[in-house]
């Protein structure tokens, strides 16, 4: 039987989702079964790097500018993988590659290691990193559109914020807020994220300007998402199984290994 991960990179080879303006999957060149063990090689752009690093190497921010191209072209790609029913569930700045061979940053998503196909709306045990979880993930399930939306988010928020990861328990305690120096737009585009818009509204809260009444409904949303308990209740500790050092990290299942094999703008 050809694992599930395997399945959905061989989905991902559809010429559509690889056309300009988005952030298309790097592509899955080969694979093998050893013994327990499956063993992807992987392509691997060059030059590139993922956004965590790259946003070191900008002083731990961009502009807001450059990050808009960035979001445009994840969003894209998350309105594409929606429409396949196909539910990337980690989507953060380790696991989005910028290519750097030109003045415009190219994104390539990667790792669907805990991918799945599932609808939009389907009601699914949360398995991503757990500090970038969902506010549902608190009451022990997620649903893929908003969980995408969320974690876009929290990639944007990420790209506009200096050297600070975002932790939703954080958020939702209100010990970690939008940075007042933002433009009013921008501002307003987080503001959109936190509802939890389908991705394609995404697309145009992040490049049009919105009304203030989004202002109200953040703050209304403030009040009535599910607080976290100060120590993990017992559905969130059942998704943190694993010991992580760096909260961007998460640990996969031991079975899957992945392979990079890479030359200049090309799969090899």
């Amino acid at each position: 039987m050809v694992p599930s991960e395997v399945a959905i990179m061989l989905m991902l080879e559809e010429e559509s989702i690889h056309s300009d303006g988005k952030a298309p999957p790097v592509a899955l060149l080969d694979w093998y079964e050893i013994g327990e063990e499956i063993l992807l090689v992987m392509e691997r752009p060059i030059p590139c790097e993922d956004l965590l690093h790259y946003l070191d190497t900008k002083g731990g921010t961009l502009q807001e500018e450059e990050a808009k191209i960035i979001m445009k072209q994840l969003i894209r790609t998350a309105i594409d993988l929606e429409d396949r029913n196909i539910f990337h569930q980690d989507i953060k700045t380790n696991n989005i590659l910028i290519q750097t061979h030109t003045n415009t940053p190219q994104a390539r998503l990667i790792d669907f290691g805990v991918s799945c196909m599932a609808e939009k709306d389907s009601i699914l045990r949360y398995s991503g990193t757990p500090i970038n979880a969902p506010p549902e993930a608190f009451r022990g399930f997620c649903r893929p559109g908003t969980t995408t939306v969320w974690q876009l988010g929290v990639v944007l928020y990420e790209t506009l914020h200096y050297c600070n990861f975002f932790s939703t328990k954080h958020f939702l305690q209100g010990d970690q807020m939008i940075d007042d120096e933002l433009s009013e737009g921008k501002k307003l585009s987080v503001y959109a994220w936190m509802l939890g818009l389908r991705p394609s509204s995404l697309l145009y809260f992040t490049f049009s300007r919105v009304p203030r009444l989004l202002q109200s409904m953040f703050k209304y949303l403030r009040r009535t998402a599910p607080q976290p308990a100060r120590s993990p209740p017992p559905s969130m500790a059942q998704i943190n199984t694993h010991t992580h050092t760096n909260p961007h990290t998460h640990t996969h299942q031991p079975t899957h290994t992945h392979t990079h094999t890479g030359t200049e703008n090309s799969k090899v």
